[in-house]
């Protein structure tokens, strides 16, 4: 199946994810308003990150080693259940007592964050077996397992919103148990399609912390200054504007799909050329038509934000529309730097892509600090366009030295 075919289908997946997605969104907007919407994005952004810190780098390594030689998917698979159910079990545990001990520092408290800290070691495992599926070319798994948690999850939702459960904490939980129910689903299947029981192999995972932690620092780092704004509004504004925000921020993630899209079937395709000039070219193309693409529907959003935020999230959210108008050309600013940055993965994970999100996060959370305060959450929005015009600023200049201070002779590959 070809590179075009699979975008195509994995870009429909993920609309579809995102159109599940905002069904969702929409429904616990208006079922607990901006308060409670609050309190549950605030979980929902803990957990994914505390996922980002718990995967140790293993979902791109995954895809890297399972990409060259079949033989090493049961080891992988291995080491990915030892890494998340044990390693993250336990740090999680920690982390829990560390905020019984000093409340004051936890984002969350109560149950949510018993909640949010249980998810962590079962999001770690879905994302590592998920991308297992890359890496043995299954991409069409890959973007069904997607559907069926996401569509599962809405299911789920709908179901407690029927017999009256009617809380954050409920809706968190239903989530939880659909993301636990999909694990084990995936789990299995990776195993019967392999043939192998799962085998923990540390040599290897030696061998994959090499790659794993670059890849480790540059997922988290990016994935800090894509998150890291709706806790700090948490943090900085209350609930209520951070309910107002992660609306914004989830129009700005339909228009993400895109990079997101190709990036999933593009990763697997660069690592697995060995000719340099070909895997830039591709990249080439793939930049120009995800620009093009991006702009083009950042400009429809962009007209119609007002008419979307009444139409689906009712009056009280109109608030959110500044957010969402600077929201969106830093979208297409990640967008296309998404792109390079697997341009830059495939060459072996270079020590830049852990450089350009560690300086993006560094002044990032600095200037959420002193622009919410001042502006509201449309400060957080303008930190994100610094930010993310700042990386793909990084990004060209980079790409610059490599193809004229260094010829074209692509990194050596890990």
């Amino acid at each position: 199946m070809g590179l075009a075919r699979n975008t195509v289908e994995t870009f429909v997946a993920k609309g579809l994810v995102a159109f599940f997605g905002m069904l969702m969104t929409v429904l616990v907007a208006r079922i607990l308003g901006p308060a409670g919407r609050g309190v549950f994005s605030a979980a929902m952004a803990f957990a994914a990150i505390g996922v980002q810190i718990g995967n140790c780098g293993l979902p791109a390594s995954n895809i890297y080693f399972a990409s060259s030689k079949r033989a090493l998917i049961k080891f992988l698979a291995g080491n990915s259940m030892f890494v998340a159910l044990a390693v993250n079990t336990a740090l999680c545990f920690l982390a829990w007592g560390f905020f019984q001990y000093r409340p004051d520092l936890a984002p969350l408290h109560g149950e949510m964050l018993s909640l949010a800290l249980a998810w962590v070691p079962v999001g770690v495992g879905m994302l590592l077996m998920q991308n297992l599926l890359l890496g043995m070319q299954q991409v069409r798994m890959f973007n069904l397992v997607e559907l069926f948690r996401q569509g599962g999850t809405l299911l789920a939702v709908l179901m407690a919103w029927f017999i009256g459960l009617n809380s954050p904490e409920a809706y968190f939980f239903v989530a939880f148990l659909v993301m636990l129910a999909i694990f084990v689903w995936n789990t299995a299947y990776v195993v019967r399609q392999d043939g192998s029981r799962p085998a923990i192999s540390f040599p290897l995972l030696r061998k994959q912390a090499r790659y794993a932690v670059k890849a480790y620092f540059a997922t988290l780092f990016a994935y800090l200054v894509l998150k890291i704004d709706i806790l700090m509004i948490q943090y900085l504004q209350g609930e209520v504007q951070t309910g107002l925000y992660s609306v914004a921020v989830a129009i700005g993630d339909v228009l993400y799909l895109v990079p997101v899209a190709a990036g999933t079937v593009l990763f697997p395709r660069l690592s697995s050329l060995e000719d340099g000039e070909a895997r830039w070219n591709l990249t080439v193309r793939v930049v120009r038509w995800i620009g093009l693409v991006m702009a083009a529907l950042a400009m429809m959003l962009m007209f119609g934000a007002e008419m979307a935020l009444k139409f689906l999230f009712g009056e009280a959210y109109l608030p959110a529309a500044p957010a969402v108008l600077i929201l969106l050309p830093a979208v297409v600013l990640m967008g296309i730097n998404t792109i390079f940055m697997n341009y830059f993965a495939s060459l072996g994970m270079p020590v830049f892509t852990v450089i350009s999100p560690g300086m993006a996060t560094a002044i990032n959370v600095p200037a959420n600090y002193f622009l919410i305060p001042v502006l509201g959450i449309a400060g957080a929005a303008w930190a994100s366009l610094i930010c993310y015009g700042l990386m793909l600023l990084m990004s060209l200049g980079y790409v610059w030295m490599l193809r004229n201070g260094n010829g074209n002779n692509d990194e050596t590959k890990s």
